[in-house]
């Protein structure tokens, strides 16, 4: 049992179902009504779309295993309890595994690629292959560099509702479907705040782990630039994220969402205005991986407003 959980923690399940709920409550609630209501085919069938759940997963897990490898060392210091690598499985497995999980999600993507008849179905290949080779470089070169391993996280994460949403945004976009206002607003909006709130997080990450990563040459942002000025930019994108947040809302009471307003103001801004405040005046490792954990619920907020929009809406 402790074996399991402890495979359960090395591959991140937890964060590969709360992705995987990411991916079925889009497609649910965002695009399946979007195609009810235009009187349209969803590029993916409901077959397809699940390959392509499978591909992200097994490409995530592959990510998070090159990242324990060679992560290693820092790790040691960084979260002595959280070591996987030559506990559970050695590290010339562990690489092994990560070949295997890359070849065969590339494989079934090809294969989804082949079964597609979509003018832009190409770019799914070339999205996973470049999403495969940010991931290696995330983890060998640029986890522990000014920003650069942030922005990759940042992108990585986006990429979630980007693949769910892009044909048929395209196809709304270009006129070939119905153009319906809350469904490229959401699926925009979507877009941009799992970019951001996912810097945000990565940048607190940062200032929790200084000390573990400077031992090894990490060169992030509060080693580079010092703690203080890292938590000045983290605040930045943290007050970016407020205002892409109050943004919607507006928009939402102009369409008489208010239950939906009423949310995103109690579940989404306020906790982000807590964080900022907190980051201000936080020296403490165990207070930054709170700020980190808190970060985390408020991305998983902005998950479930699809709900209460999707209930109000319809």
């Amino acid at each position: 049992m402790i074996t399991l959980k402890k495979w359960f923690q090395f591959l991140r399940l937890a964060n590969i179902l709360i992705m995987v709920m990411t991916f079925y409550l889009i497609r649910i609630l965002v695009l399946v009504p979007y195609a009810e209501f235009s009187e349209i085919d969803l590029v993916f069938s409901d077959f397809h779309f699940t390959i392509l759940i499978i591909v992200t997963a097994l490409t995530a897990s592959a990510g998070n295993i090159i990242n324990d490898i060679y992560d290693l060392k820092i790790d040691q210091i960084n979260k002595p309890n959280k070591i996987f690598i030559n506990q559970i499985i050695t590290e010339r497995n562990a690489f092994r595994l990560y070949i295997l999980l890359n070849i065969v999600s590339m494989a079934l993507i090809f294969w989804v690629y082949s079964q597609i008849d979509w003018f832009l179905i190409w770019m799914y290949p070339f999205g996973f292959f470049l999403t495969w080779s940010m991931l290696w470089l995330y983890s060998y070169r640029y986890k522990k560099s000014v920003l650069r391993g942030n922005i990759i996280v940042g992108i990585f994460v986006s990429f979630v509702p980007w693949s769910v949403c892009y044909p048929e945004l395209v196809n709304a976009l270009i006129g070939k479907n119905p153009y319906e206002s809350t469904f490229v607003f959401t699926g925009i909006l979507y877009i941009l705040f799992a970019f951001v709130s996912t810097i945000f997080r990565e940048i607190i990450k940062d200032i929790e782990d200084k000390d573990g990563d400077a031992q090894f040459g990490g060169k992030t942002l509060p080693i580079v630039y010092g703690v203080k000025k890292a938590k000045r930019i983290g605040q930045l994108f943290g007050l970016l994220l407020v205002a892409m947040v109050v943004f919607s809302v507006i928009l939402l009471i102009q369409s008489n969402f208010i239950w939906s307003a009423i949310y995103g103001v109690i579940v989404i801004i306020i906790p982000i205005l807590y964080i900022i405040f907190r980051l201000e005046k936080e020296n403490q490792k165990s207070g930054f991986h709170q700020l980190s954990q808190w970060s985390k619920l408020v991305m998983l907020a902005g998950l479930i407003f699809l709900v209460v929009l999707y209930f109000e809406h319809y």
